[in-house]
């Protein structure tokens, strides 16, 4: 049985595994390339403007944070400054992720689905209306759940030590959000999939670490 710890670098090296695993197939490197090209871009022209216009928004919010603290907005000036930037970068990257899993999703699906059939060792389960729409519901009661979630972190983002729980459960929830395309292709519950999530908790953190890792690069 794996200690903690190796099942986080089980988990942080699960995207090289997977990136292995492609190289070996044309089709399968076909439909990752695709978005990863799509989110590559989105991501040069999320920080191009960043750089340019994100400073602005930092700004503005904290002129009007000085003028309603004052003496502790000169007190706390530079742990504002840099709070403020983390809080608003977290907040672009989440609305950049969403974005890109928009596009992705049809991509990803048939990803999902055809590493499904050549390594899954049991068989995938019918399909039928039945399914579909029942994967749709906990679909958007999933990214209800979530985006309440988000909101929290979001909030968090802005309070030192806590911004630190908030951003390492955003990327928590990315991890998860990952294996979404298998759950569905295995017809899972909600409850299934939480099930899997919290018995494969170690996993999940170590690929949010590596999520992390991918970002901060």
């Amino acid at each position: 049985m794996r200690s903690p710890i190796e099942k986080i670098i089980y988990g942080f090296l699960a995207p090289l595994k997977g990136t292995l695993m492609l190289l070996t197939s044309p089709k399968k490197f076909a439909l990752a390339v695709i978005p990863f090209i799509f989110g590559f871009a989105l991501l040069v022209g999320g920080i191009v403007w960043a750089t340019q216009s994100l400073g602005t928004y930092v700004d503005d919010w904290l002129t009007q944070f000085e003028a309603i603290s004052g003496f502790l907005f000169t007190t706390l000036s530079s742990l504002l400054i840099v709070f403020s930037w983390i809080g608003f970068i977290t907040v672009a990257f989440l609305f950049a992720y969403i974005l890109i899993s928009i596009f992705v999703g049809p991509f990803y699906s048939l990803l999902a689905e055809d590493v499904f059939r050549t390594e899954a060792e049991s068989p995938s389960k019918s399909l039928s209306f039945r399914l579909v729409l029942m994967m749709m519901v906990l679909s958007l009661i999933k990214a209800s759940f979530f985006c309440f979630i988000a909101l929290f972190c979001f909030i968090f983002s802005f309070i030192p030590v806590l911004n630190i729980v908030s951003t390492y459960i955003l990327f928590l929830i990315i991890a998860f959000d990952t294996m979404d395309y298998a759950f569905e292709i295995d017809y899972l519950s909600l409850r299934q999939r939480f099930g899997f999530f919290f018995k494969h908790f170690w996993e999940f953190s170590g690929l949010a670490l590596a999520i992390l890792a991918t970002t901060v690069l």
